[in-house]
């Protein structure tokens, strides 16, 4: 992957625009495998949604099937044992003709562009919040980076990052010190120079969050990963 830049987040930025105006139909998202509808047999955290759209006067239309957050057992020996696999992220993109209604392309991407559409939301995010950031030729005034989260979001959201901020250090929080480590050393030893780029050091009891003016949290959770003493709500 190139490294990205401000103007990749123009693009989206214009994307996302357009998907407010009367141009962009959207349809209905189907939602397999939650309630009111059965379970899939990946389990009740399991779900693939199907979505649909297209722009007015394009050549295409698009529909997007992307599933993940379930776990199965591969074999009998593993039901025995309890060991389950995770699902992860799957999904593809199928791309039709507006004028003849066929299907043109079979995009087999396993989920990545919804990590990548997510990614680049969540640092549009940042950057409308934060303007500063990354103008002029001097460092900007984001001393670190908060992650929450070792995942797949973390990797591409930093990659993202790198396009509106010249800050390069990280500090990151994940669900154990092994998680933590193995996901420096992941982003150390990483083909993707982009990944390589960055310097970064687990969370500390002593300062947390508090040198971060800017904080991503992408976890799954469903309890707080951040208490108020967590960061500095001093600093403008």
């Amino acid at each position: 992957m190139n490294k990205t830049s401000g103007g990749d987040l123009v693009l989206f930025r214009n994307q996302a625009q357009a998907y407010t105006q009367a141009t962009v139909s959207s349809m209905p998202i189907q939602t397999l495998g939650q309630p009111p509808f059965g379970q899939l047999q990946a389990g009740n955290t399991a779900q693939v949604c199907i979505k649909t759209g297209y722009v007015a006067d394009d050549a295409v239309f698009v529909s997007k099937v992307a599933g993940g957050g379930g776990s199965y057992y591969d074999t009998d020996e593993d039901k025995k044992q309890g060991k389950l696999t995770q699902t992860g992220n799957t999904g593809m993109v199928l791309v039709f003709s507006q004028k003849t209604l066929k299907l043109n392309k079979i995009l087999l991407d396993e989920g990545i562009l919804t990590e990548v559409r997510t990614a680049a939301a969540s640092v549009l995010a940042s950057k409308l919040l934060f303007p500063s950031l990354g103008e002029g030729e001097e460092e900007d005034d984001v001393e670190a980076i908060g992650i929450v989260g070792g995942g797949v979001q973390a990797i591409w959201q930093l990659r993202f990052l790198l396009g509106i901020t010249k800050c390069r250090r990280v500090v990151i929080k994940t669900r154990s010190e092994a998680s933590t480590q193995n996901f420096i050393k992941r982003m150390s030893e990483s083909v993707c120079a982009m990944d390589r780029e960055w310097n970064i050091s687990p969370v500390s009891p002593e300062s947390s969050f508090r040198d971060c003016r800017l904080i991503h949290t992408l976890t799954y959770s469903r309890t707080p990963v951040l208490d108020i003493d967590d960061v500095d709500l001093s600093r403008p």
